[in-house]
Parts: structure tokens; sequence; C-alpha cells
């Protein structure tokens, strides 16, 4: 085969394709596939609400409590930490917002015996929410909070006292 005939098979070929290709890409103007929606209609247009489908409660629903992620604040800030949990609207959450103690094996290794922590404690009630996942939160004023540390929100059930969940998050001390 001559390479002028090799030359025109190809660009036949690739005219075909490129011709099946744009004709598949151009869409009819034919009054039957225009769909027009008179401006007015489009005004009264309002969104729906849709219920939420709760998943089917079982008889073994393990509790729980979410803390949502808590950025690195600066000394003096006030922020909220929230989360979620499905105990109920009528229970109370404890939260402790904690300076990791210092503890050594000897006197020796104790630090500054006047050295005190900064902690801020409270409960709080939850909010009702969908499907039992309710919602809390709780307000935090770092004012007096020591800086460049790392400290711990734990998250405890009220009625027994135990850890449910716990969060570290660093405060910065501006200079």
């Amino acid at each position: 085969m001559s390479r002028l005939k090799i030359h025109f098979i190809v660009t036949v070929m690739l005219l075909t394709i490129g011709m099946i290709f744009i004709a598949g890409c151009v869409v009819s103007h034919s009054p039957e596939n225009r769909t027009t929606i008179a401006p007015s209609a489009i005004a009264t247009l309002t969104p729906q609400s849709v219920p939420t489908q709760c998943p089917p409660e079982s008889g073994n629903v393990t509790p729980y409590i979410i803390i949502n992620p808590i950025s690195t604040h600066n000394v003096g800030d006030v922020f909220e930490i929230n989360g979620t949990t499905n105990l109920g609207v009528d229970k109370k959450l404890k939260i402790d917002i904690c300076e990791p103690r210092m503890m050594g094996v000897g006197p020796y290794d104790m630090p500054d015996w006047k050295y005190i922590y900064t902690d801020s404690r409270g409960y709080v009630t939850m909010t009702g929410g969908d499907c039992g996942i309710n919602s809390w939160s709780y307000q935090v004023n770092l004012t007096g909070f020591h800086g460049n540390k790392l400290y711990g929100v734990n998250v405890y059930a009220e009625q027994n006292q135990t850890i449910i969940n716990y969060f570290d998050f660093f405060i910065r001390r501006e200079e």
C-alpha cells in the first residue's frame, strides 16, 4: 500500500469518527424538544421539606457522645464546644476542660507546688433533635488559662460519671 493511500484511509476514518461525535453533541431545536417554564411558575416554586427517615429502633442501642473537632485557640478566647449524643434530652452531661497534671514518681519529680492549674467545668442539657440524635453545647472562656499547652476535654454522662468521650486541643499564648 502506498503511503498516500494509508493517509487517505486514516483521514477518512478520523473524519467519520468526528462526524459521529459531533452528531451526538448537537441538540435538535425542534419545538417538541423544548421545555419552557414561565417566570411566574419559577417564582411560585417553594422547597418542600422531606421528612427524615429514622432507622428502625432496636432494643440494644449503645449510648454515645460525639465531640465536634476543636481547633487551636488563644488565651482569652471565648468559644463553644459542641457535639451530639443519643442520650435523652432529660439527661445532663458534665464537661471538664483540664490542663494535664504533672505526675512524678517521687517528691523531687513534682512541679512547683505554687503552680495553679487552669480548668473549666460545667453541665449542659441536651436539645432535642431528629431520630433521637440530640445536640449539646458548652461555652468556654479561656481568660486566665495558661498558653502553649495542650488541654483535654472530658465529656461524662452525669448519671454514672463515666467518661464517654475525650478530645485534646491546644491553647496558644499570644505574644
